[in-house]
């Protein structure tokens, strides 16, 4: 009788015990559109028009800076949720497209609320992206480390983690970490610098080992009979961060007269978060001519 007791008690409470972590989930349900159109917290701007993002709304409840932002295109297809306060009820977040090249500049956080979502809070950035792990939300955005990256083509990537506290939305870390296909293009760009004689600005871009190895005065003598220089970086190894070249000088001699030599190797590229992607441990070799 006691055994069978202690079993009905012990069912109980596991039930008990497993309803109390249900998950609420009621803010997947939401009509996004329907929400943005009543919502308080956001107006349609009326000379938007219909695009492949949908409509284009603005926030009109918060003018901290000047102008009322997010605005922008919602990525309705791409909604994020999370238990992100850890109450056991799912946030929402979303992207805001500016309809430009600079792809998303803000993100909004919903929590649901007693008949609708609320506006938590929002942020703004430059080319967003947005993912959700382990009910943290990730914003993703590109940095122009080196100074020479073309708008498209960032040398890495920073990734800020946030969760709610105290119905704000917190920063709880951040990572940088390098583009490993943009390694190729530093190694392009320090050859490019090369071919335009900025060898000092080009110096920069060797790690610091082996600049620890050639100082600077030492191998800046090394192109003083240096004509031209034709590099072609052709080659990307992902696996050990390894860049191929081949290479093309035009060095002249004491008596006036040009010779052209040609190279061929490898420059290991190592990743800096001050610098961004650097050339160290070159493996390359005069190409006899055949």
């Amino acid at each position: 009788m006691k055994i069978a007791v202690f079993l009905i008690l012990l069912f109980v409470s596991n039930s008990a015990l497993s309803q109390s972590h249900i998950r609420d989930t009621s803010i997947r349900k939401t009509n996004w559109m329907e929400y943005f159109q009543h919502s308080p917290d956001f107006s349609i701007d009326t000379i938007g028009v219909d695009t492949a993002w949908g409509k284009y709304f603005v926030l009109s409840s918060d003018t901290t800076f000047g102008d009322p932002i997010p605005g922008g295109f919602p990525a309705l297809d791409y909604i994020f949720y999370g238990d992100l306060d850890g109450n056991g009820i799912e946030e929402a977040a979303m992207l805001f497209y500016c309809g430009g090249t600079a792809g998303a500049m803000s993100y909004a956080v919903f929590r649901q609320g007693s008949t609708s979502p609320s506006l938590v809070e929002w942020g703004n950035g430059y080319k967003m992206g947005m993912g959700m792990r382990n009910d943290t939300l990730l914003i993703y955005q590109p940095e122009y480390t080196g100074g020479w990256e073309p708008n498209c083509c960032p040398s890495s990537l920073w990734t800020s983690f946030y969760r709610i506290k105290n119905k704000k939305i917190i920063l709880t870390d951040s990572t940088e970490e390098g583009i490993i296909e943009m390694a190729a293009g530093a190694a392009d760009h320090f050859y490019d610098l090369l071919t335009d004689k900025q060898y000092e600005t080009a110096y920069q871009f060797l790690g610091k080992e082996y600049r620890s190895a050639h100082p600077l005065k030492a191998w800046l003598a090394g192109y003083n009979n240096t004509d031209s220089i034709f590099a072609v970086v052709d080659t990307m190894r992902v696996s050990d961060s390894t860049v191929h070249v081949t290479l093309t000088a035009i060095d002249r001699l004491q008596n006036g007269k040009k010779i052209s030599e040609n190279y061929e190797g490898t420059w290991k590229m190592q990743w800096t978060k001050t610098q961004g992607w650097l050339l160290t441990e070159p493996k390359i070799k005069k190409v006899r001519k055949k």
